[in-house]
């Protein structure tokens, strides 16, 4: 079933590497984000027209309108920057520098980056699986109330993945993530 977003577009389906998970992002989910980033200069039309590119398919573009605006240290274009790579949108596909560019976006408190490197480590994209470091990224997130990350320690307690398996914890873990809309 397609979701909708809070502005009423489709949201995107990302699967992952080896198709054993999925999550949703919706197109203006950078616009949302990018209100609430006012601490770092940038110009809001060449983000818009980066967004734009994206949203039209023109991903070569996107990449190109978001990579100087990610390297003055914008902390949305980093996530782009980063999925785009991630995905290889526009560019090659390259874990390791999608890592890099998620790593610029957490360290400015980025949830949606912090998920993303705790799905790397939970899945080993890019850098060696380590359950241990996945926890800790997706609970950072997670405390701070990302509903994929919730779900994803949801998982873990369940099948005991880098923790003593433990289902209250599970359960309690998928219930945050369940009394939340699922959008960045």
């Amino acid at each position: 079933l397609s979701q909708k977003c809070s502005d009423g577009s489709e949201q995107i389906k990302t699967i992952s590497e080896d198709g054993s998970f999925f999550e949703y992002k919706c197109n203006s989910v950078a616009t949302s984000l990018k209100e609430n980033n006012s601490a770092n200069s940038f110009s809001q039309a060449a983000y818009d027209d980066a967004l734009s590119s994206y949203n039209l398919g023109n991903y070569k573009d996107a990449f190109n309108g978001f990579l100087p605006l990610a390297e003055a240290g914008d902390m949305t274009s980093q996530e782009w920057i980063g999925y785009l790579y991630e995905l290889g949108q526009g560019v090659s596909k390259d874990y390791i520098k999608s890592l890099s560019w998620y790593q610029k976006a957490a360290n400015q408190n980025s949830l949606f980056s912090q998920n993303k490197i705790g799905s790397a480590y939970y899945f080993g994209l890019g850098i060696s699986q380590d359950y241990y470091e996945a926890f800790k990224w997706f609970q950072k997130a997670a405390n701070r109330g990302d509903p994929y990350s919730q779900n994803s320690l949801g998982k873990m307690y369940l099948r005991g993945d880098g923790v003593n398996q433990d289902y209250k914890k599970a359960v309690e873990w998928f219930k945050k993530a369940a009394n939340q809309e699922l959008d960045y």
